[in-house]
């Protein structure tokens, strides 16, 4: 799977690996795992920096849409992208900004350091 998901309870963070390519069925399934272990509320460091995606603005709207149910807060998000191929960390960066603290970044130091600030310590 180019999606590596490490769920760190103590920490109350999330971060998830993309290599390679990614389609909408990986992000479905990175969604479906975050959903299912409760953990919606968790700070996510998504480092896409090395990946690309056929993944539409219609698929990750529907994505964020169906990430949106239930009634739990959700976690800041923090993006690792490589400057010329950071669109579709973007698109769902746009399609969820109202819901939560979300921004990105050129490397995984700096998001670190501002989940750390947006969540009151290390993943809040």
């Amino acid at each position: 799977m180019p999606l590596h998901v490490e769920i760190h309870r103590l920490s109350r963070t999330i971060i998830i690996v993309a290599r390679g390519q990614i389609t909408a069925e990986d992000v479905d399934r990175c969604a479906r795992e975050i959903v299912d272990g409760n953990v919606r509320q968790f700070a996510k460091i998504i480092d896409v920096s090395t990946s690309t995606s056929d993944v539409t603005a219609e698929q990750m709207e529907r994505i964020a849409s169906w990430l949106r149910g239930g009634d739990t807060t959700r976690g800041a998000m923090a993006f690792v992208v490589d400057p010329e191929r950071g669109q579709a960390a973007q698109t769902f960066a746009d399609a969820t900004q109202g819901d939560r603290p979300v921004k990105l970044f050129r490397s995984i130091h700096e998001a670190r350091r501002w989940i750390a600030e947006v969540s009151g310590g290390f993943g809040g």
